[in-house]
C-alpha cells in the first residue's frame, strides 16, 4: 500500500506489501526461476538427467484485453520457463549423448487484481501461515502431556507421558512405541536417561521396554519390512534421525538451547520439559505465537512445487535409458507440478469474483490450511481460533469468516510486509518515538504497549508480552503500535466508527464489503473512514484497487478509446491507461471503466481519468 508507506519509515530490503500484485509478479518468476536452477540432477544405473540454463522467454506482461480473451477463450496466461536437459552417461567420461532445450512450464501471471487466470477461470491463491520446524510442548484437550516434533525435512513425530504410569512413547503416524529403546538405539546412556527422569522413571519406563520396537519403528520410518540385523535396523533408524532438521531459533526458545537435529540429547530435553509442565514449573508452548510462524506469499508456493515434480522428471529418464536419447523428452514437465498450487494444495480458490473489493482482500487474506498446514478443519484447535495477543500489528483481530475456518482464514495488518525470509514486518515506535520495521520475532520477548499508553500519565500502562496481555511499568515499555487503526486490514479500515461497535460488527462490515453489488449509477460514500494523521479516507487510498484509473503522470489527453486513454505528459513521451472494457468475472458481475476525460483535457500526476 504505497500510500502508506511512511518517508521516515522505508520498507526493509527484502520486503512487499501483501497487496502490492507487481511486487508479488517478480517474485514469482524470480523464485520459480531460481528453484529450476536449483533442481537436482537424477540418476539410474545408465545414465543421468541434468537441467540446465533455465530461463524465461516472450512476454513478461499482459494488457487488460489479452486477460479478457483468455477469460473468454478458456484459455491460460502465462510465462514461458524453458531450459535445456542434458543426458549423461554415469560412467568416468560423464559424456553428453544428447540435450535438448524445451519449455519446463508456463509459470502462472498474476494479474492487476491479484488473480491467476487458468482454463478461462480466475483463481486467487492464498499466502499461508506455517508452524516453524521446533519441538512445542503443549497439554492436549483430553488432559495428555506431548510434545509435537515439527522437522523441516525427515519424519514429524511426537512424545507423549501417561502422568499416571510415568511412561513416555514415541508416536509415529499412528503408531506409538515405547521411548526409551529409541533413545537406545540412537546412542543414549543409561545414565543420560537416568539424569533426564530420574530413578523412579528410569526404572517404570525400563520395565516397558518392548524389543519389537525397533523393528516397529524401522517399518515406519524407512517403509521396508523389518531384517533379522538389528545392527543394520540401527544404522537407518539412526540415519533417520539426523535427517530431522529442526529451527535453532525456535529450540532456543522452547528448550533452551540451540538444537538443529533431533538427537537424544534434544528428546531428552524435550522429555524433561514435559516432566515440569506435568509438575507445573513451566508454562506450555504457545504454538499459535506469532513467533513461532512463518508466512508463505504465492512466490514460495509457486517456487517450492519444482521441487515436487521429480517423480515426472524421473520418469522422463527412464524413457530416455533404453533408446539414449531424449526423443521422447516433451514440453511442459513442470506444468502440472505447478499448476497443483492452485488445484490441489487447498490455497487456490476459484473465487465468485463479486466486486473489486472481494479481489484485495483475497490479496491480503492469510491461512493456516491447505498442503504443509493444517490438512482440514476438523484438526483445528480450539485455542487455534483465538485472537492471539502477539498478532497485534500483524494480523487483523476481527476479520474471518464465520465457517469452520474461522480464527484460522484471517487477513493481515493494513502495515504488514511479508520479507523474503517468511516472516512478517510491521511498523512500532521505539522508547524515542522513532518509527521502526519489527517482526513477530523481533517482538517475542518485549514489551509492546497499546497505542496511546505512553501519552497517559498512568505509571502502569497495557501491553502485550510473551503473548499475554498485562499491566506494566511505563519504563518497561519497549515499543508501541502507533495507532489502533493500524491493527486492522484493508476491509476492516475501510468501516467506520469501528470504536463505537462490537468486533463481530466489524467483522460483518468487512465482509459485507466484499458481497456489495455493482451500481449502474454509483456515488462516493457520504461517511468515509480517515487515515489518521492526513486528510484522506481510506476509499481513497483503495480507489485504483476497486477499479478506478489514474494517470501516472500530468499532461494532455490526446485520445480516448473503449480500452485506452492516452496522455501526452510533460516529458512529451505518450503514456498509455488501460481500462476495463466490460470485463467477466467468474460469475454474476463484471468490472468496466468509464472515462471521465475528453481529448484536449489536462490531467495531473494522481488525477482519475475514469471511474
Amino acid at each position: 500500500m504505497p500510500g502508506l508507506q511512511p518517508q521516515e519509515a522505508p520498507m526493509p530490503a527484502g520486503t512487499r506489501a501483501m497487496g502490492d500484485v507487481a511486487a508479488t509478479r517478480t517474485a514469482i518468476y524470480g523464485n520459480v526461476l531460481d528453484s529450476a536452477k536449483q533442481f537436482q540432477p537424477l540418476s539410474n544405473q545408465k545414465y543421468t538427467l541434468e537441467l540446465s540454463q533455465p530461463g524465461y522467454e516472450g512476454a513478461e506482461g499482459f494488457t487488460k484485453a489479452d486477460e479478457k480473451r483468455a477469460i473468454l477463450e478458456g484459455r491460460s496466461l502465462g510465462r514461458r520457463l524453458r531450459g535445456t536437459w542434458r543426458l549423461r552417461t554415469n560412467d568416468d567420461a560423464k559424456a553428453v549423448v544428447d540435450e535438448r532445450r524445451v519449455t519446463l512450464a508456463s509459470v502462472p501471471h498474476i494479474t492487476p487484481r491479484g488473480t491467476f487466470i487458468l482454463n478461462g477461470n480466475e483463481y486467487s491463491l492464498s499466502h499461508q501461515m506455517r508452524l516453524r520446524p521446533g519441538i512445542f510442548t503443549r497439554i492436549k484437550e483430553s488432559g495428555e502431556l506431548e510434545s509435537h516434533v515439527n522437522v523441516a525435512r525427515g519424519v514429524g513425530h511426537r512424545y507423549f507421558l501417561d502422568p499416571e504410569a510415568g511412561i513416555f512413547r514415541a508416536q509415529f503416524g499412528q503408531s506409538r512405541v515405547p521411548l526409551m529403546p529409541v533413545l537406545k538405539v540412537l546412542g543414549a546412556t543409561d545414565k543420560q536417561i537416568r539424569e533426564a527422569w530420574g530413578n523412579e522413571l528410569y526404572a517404570s519406563n525400563a520395565a516397558k521396554s518392548d524389543p519389537r520396537t525397533i523393528k516397529k519403528l524401522y517399518k515406519k520410518l524407512t517403509r521396508q519390512n523389518p531384517t533379522s540385523d538389528n545392527e543394520e535396523m540401527g544404522d537407518a533408524i539412526r540415519t533417520a534421525f539426523a535427517e530431522m532438521e529442526l529451527d535453532p531459533e525456535v529450540t532456543q526458545r522452547t528448550l533452551g538451547k540451540p538444537y538443529a537435529r533431533v538427537d537424544p540429547e534434544v528428546i531428552l530435553a524435550a522429555t524433561a520439559k514435559l516432566l515440569r509442565v506435568h509438575r507445573n514449573e513451566e508454562a506450555p508452548d504457545d504454538r499459535d505465537a506469532m513467533a513461532f510462524q512463518r508466512t508463505l506469499g504465492p512466490e514460495d508456493l509457486f517456487g517450492e512445487r519444482i521441487s515436487k515434480a521429480t517423480n515426472a522428471v524421473r520418469g522422463a529418464l527412464w524413457k530416455a535409458t533404453l533408446p539414449g536419447n531424449l526423443e521422447k523428452m516433451g514440453p511442459g514437465i513442470f506444468n502440472k507440478s505447478i499448476r497443483a498450487t492452485l488445484l490441489e494444495t487447498m490455497l487456490g480458490n476459484p473465487i465468485e469474483e463479486i466486486n473489486p473489493a472481494e479481489l484485495y482482500d483475497q490479496r491480503v487474506r492469510v491461512t493456516r490450511m491447505g498442503e504443509g498446514g493444517i490438512p482440514s478443519s476438523e484438526s483445528v484447535p480450539d485455542e487455534a481460533r483465538n485472537v492471539q495477543p502477539s498478532h497485534l500489528g500483524f494480523i487483523d483481530p476481527v476479520h474471518s469468516p464465520e465457517s469452520g475456518k474461522i480464527g484460522i482464514d484471517t487477513r493481515v495488518s493494513i502495515r504488514t510486509l511479508k520479507g523474503d525470509d517468511g516472516r512478517l514486518y510491521s511498523r512500532f515506535l521505539d522508547k524515542r518515538g522513532r518509527i521502526v520495521w519489527k517482526s513477530p520475532q523481533d517482538l517475542a520477548d518485549a514489551v509492546v504497549a497499546f497505542p496511546g499508553e505512553l501519552q497517559s500519565d498512568n505509571e502502569h500502562v497495557r501491553v502485550q508480552q510473551h503473548g499475554k496481555l498485562k499491566y506494566a511499568a511505563r519504563d518497561a515499555v519497549d515499543y508501541q503500535l502507533a495507532d489502533m487503526t493500524e491493527a486492522f486490514g484493508p476491509l476492516a479500515s475501510m468501516v467506520p466508527f469501528k470504536p463505537a461497535a462490537f468486533g463481530q460488527r466489524v467483522n460483518m462490515g468487512s465482509r459485507m464489503i466484499t458481497q456489495a453489488l455493482p451500481m449502474t449509477e454509483p456515488e462516493a460514500p457520504l461517511v468515509q473512514s480517515g487515515i489518521p494523521g492526513t486528510g484522506e479516507s481510506f476509499e481513497s487510498l483503495f480507489g485504483t484497487d476497486m477499479g478506478a484509473a489514474k494517470s501516472k503522470v500530468a499532461g494532455t489527453v490526446l485520445e480516448v478509446t473503449a480500452d485506452n486513454i492516452k496522455i501526452r505528459g510533460t516529458d512529451r513521451r505518450i503514456h498509455n491507461v488501460e481500462m476495463y472494457n466490460n470485463h467477466p468475472y467468474n460469475r454474476k458481475t463484471f468490472v468496466h471503466n468509464t472515462p471521465i476525460v475528453r481529448p484536449g483535457d489536462h490531467v495531473g500526476a494522481g488525477d482519475v481519468v475514469a471511474s
